[in-house]
C-alpha cells in the first residue's frame, strides 16, 4: 500500500461559524491529546480552564464541546458563533466550566 502525503491547508478566518457539531460521548475521545492541544492554545487566554492558576480542562466534556472551543480560532474579531448543542451539559460537571467559557467569550 502506498503512503499518502498529508497536505497542510491554511483555513481562513470567518465572520461567522454555524454548526451542528457531532454528539460523541467523552468515553470515545482521546482526552490526553485534546487536553494537551487546548492547554497550548488556552493556557493564557481562557480563565474558565484555570483553577488556582493551573490549566485544568474537564475531560468529561462531550466531543462537541471541544469542537466549539476550537472553532474560536476561525472567527474574526467580533465574529459570531452559532452552534446547536445538547442540553446535557446543563446537568454535568463539565457544564460549569463550559458555562464560564460561554460567558467569557
Amino acid at each position: 500500500m502506498k503512503k499518502k502525503k498529508l497536505n497542510s491547508v491554511e483555513i481562513p478566518i470567518f465572520d461567522a461559524v454555524i454548526s451542528n457539531f457531532p454528539f460523541i460521548q467523552q468515553e470515545d475521545i482521546p482526552n490526553d491529546i485534546l487536553t494537551n492541544h487546548f492547554k497550548t492554545e488556552f493556557l493564557k487566554t481562557q480563565e474558565a480552564f484555570l483553577k488556582n492558576g493551573v490549566f485544568n480542562i474537564n475531560e468529561q466534556s462531550d466531543y462537541y464541546i471541544y469542537c466549539l472551543y476550537n472553532s474560536l480560532k476561525f472567527l474574526k474579531p467580533n465574529g459570531h458563533l452559532a452552534v446547536i448543542t445538547s442540553n446535557a451539559w446543563l446537568g454535568k460537571n463539565y457544564g460549569q466550566q463550559f458555562k464560564k467559557f460561554l460567558l467569557d467569550n
